[in-house]
């Protein structure tokens, strides 16, 4: 279990080890790992240590963007141990946190109060929705975190993804109340200044560009659509929900492979304007990559009984069972359609491969989702939990395929771009195939433990998989007579992972997945595809 060194002084210590280590380069988890072993005696500070690490490669970048395009996150108490009240927090929540009303029971007002006055944005106690949308948005370019290393790590991998700057300082402890962090840090953090970046040098790659190109290629486009005129409502609620919200990542990927094929360099300083030249035909096949997923989540929202979605009713809750299956089976068509079209702008030989790969991938994910179900089923009736190899087997099924198709795509519009040649997406797709289901089976471990630590702030239920008896890796892995007296609430069963070493267990499955996933594409040319595809391990795996 990792944890952060309990007394100032040796906090100080590394603190200042870490200054005077010789850091350059994108903060890559491996390497921070290496170079957090050099100053640390306790591995159980490691991750304390690559927080910290992380924070102090980012800090230029962070430096270079203006404070009223900064985010700070706080969490949602911060009151000192040596105030010992019963008192509630006065504060209420709404839809982008917890609302302080500045009362002086906790530092949070003052560090509100200093960010502000600086021109920060800045939420309290909110989960990653409200923060994604922002970032896509453009409205935020760097973001300062104050939270417990588990967050902190979840949010710093989100964030790595996009490649927007992140610094942090640490809580003391995972306690969801009375918590503790080295308040000097926090506002020495906020008080970096801004120095506008040097225009003669060069800029580190950043991957915002395209991931913000994604989700602007949905627009809301229901304004002239009534839901509530019967002959449009389909096409209004699909517009809609395709819309809603989202990390977008899938078309992210698609437009980031046809990127590193084809040099144009949206990744660069004027990454924005190149976005917007890419070709009309690269973005509605991205596009669809989205459509495919957000009418696999309607139907999985259905399937799971889910009550919400992106902060809102799920379509089924909402609209009726029917009319979301019919949504879902809309966008579907509206999937496939729109790749058709494709044959207007691009040839038929390529239209063709990519119908195909996109009707495998919808196979193979329909295949995994109801393998999961069955299991679901059998676990209910019959009290049979799935073997490991069962669960990663279906892992792979449900996960894999959205990954290897959109990779695959990417590839297939540089084809069409001439980027490169049919025949080098002949000798890579196998490659892609294995990092997909390499990275597949990783992503889903880590969904496992996402569901037992859920983003602090987001007032998630913790262990949800296993009351609504859902099979994962973790339920493959207990016993009901592990348990001492037969107890069998969510609380036993954390206390057991806990002290059993199966959430480690499942972490080290998962770092072994995401290594599988960086040995496959080693040898993968060009180096610009091999860059992108060891960002993605970095971004979703674990290592």
């Amino acid at each position: 279990m990792q944890q952060v060194p309990t007394t100032y002084s040796e906090r100080q210590r590394i603190r200042t080890l870490i200054e005077n280590l010789p850091l350059k380069g994108q903060p890559v988890r491996q390497q921070l790992e290496a170079w957090g072993k050099s100053v640390i005696e306790n591995e159980k500070h490691l991750a304390w240590t690559m927080v910290l690490i992380g924070s102090r490669l980012w800090k230029q970048r962070v430096a270079n963007v203006p404070f009223t395009q900064r985010l700070l996150l706080l969490p949602h108490c911060l009151r000192p141990h040596y105030l010992q009240t019963d008192e509630k927090c006065r504060a209420n929540y709404n839809s982008e946190g917890l609302q302080c009303q500045k009362c002086g029971a906790c530092e949070l007002g003052n560090l509100k109060s200093a960010a502000e006055k600086l021109g920060y944005r800045v939420l309290i106690a909110e989960g990653s929705p409200v923060v994604m949308q922002w970032i896509l948005s453009g409205k935020v370019n760097a973001i300062l975190g104050v939270g417990c290393l588990h967050s902190l790590e979840k949010a710093f991998e989100k964030l790595q993804l996009a490649g927007i700057p992140a610094m942090a300082v640490p809580l003391h402890n995972a306690v969801c109340k009375d918590s503790m962090t080295d308040i000097d840090w926090v506002y020495e953090m906020i008080h970096t200044p801004f120095e506008p970046a040097d225009p003669k040098k060069d800029a580190p790659p950043t991957y915002i560009h395209l991931l913000r190109g994604a989700a602007k290629l949905f627009g809301k486009e229901t304004a002239a659509m009534s839901p509530n005129k019967p002959s449009r409502q389909t096409e209004a609620l699909a517009s809609d929900f395709a819309a809603r919200g989202g990390k977008f990542y899938r078309p992210f990927i698609t437009l980031a492979v046809y990127d590193a094929l084809t040099g144009s360099n949206c990744t660069g300083t004027d990454g924005e304007q190149q976005v917007e030249k890419l070709p009309r035909w690269v973005k509605n096949a991205a596009k669809t990559i989205e459509i495919f997923h957000k009418a696999s989540l309607i139907h999985d929202d259905i399937e799971d009984g889910d009550l919400y979605r992106y902060g809102q009713q799920t379509l089924h809750q909402s609209h009726g069972t029917a009319s979301a299956i019919n949504v879902g089976d809309y966008l579907i068509g509206y999937g496939y359609q729109s790749i058709a079209e494709l044959r207007k702008e691009i040839p038929n030989s390529i239209v063709a491969e990519m119908l195909a790969v996109l009707s495998t991938a919808h196979c193979k994910l329909c295949v995994g989702q109801g393998t999961e179900l069955a299991w679901k089923d059998i676990w209910k009736n019959k009290g049979e939990n799935p073997t490991a190899e069962d669960v990663l087997r279906f892992y792979v099924g449900k996960t894999s395929p959205a990954f290897e198709a959109a990779l695959k795509i990417g590839v297939l519009l540089a084809v069409a771009a001439e980027g490169v040649n049919k025949t080098f997406y002949d000798e890579v797709q196998d490659k892609l195939a294995r990092f997909s289901r390499h990275l597949g089976a990783a992503f889903q471990i880590k969904n496992d433990l996402d569901d037992w630590f859920p983003d602090q702030g987001n007032k998630k239920i913790v262990g949800t998989d296993l009351a609504d008896m859902r099979p994962t890796l973790l339920h493959a892995w207990m016993r009901l007579d592990d348990l001492p007296g037969g107890a069998v609430s969510i609380s036993d069963w954390f206390e057991h992972f806990q002290q059993t070493g199966l959430f480690d267990q499942a972490r080290r499955l998962a770092a072994k997945y995401s290594d599988r996933a960086r040995e496959t594409v080693q040898s993968v040319t060009p180096p610009s595809l091999r860059t992108l595809l060891l960002h993605f391990v970095e971004a979703l795996g674990m290592s």
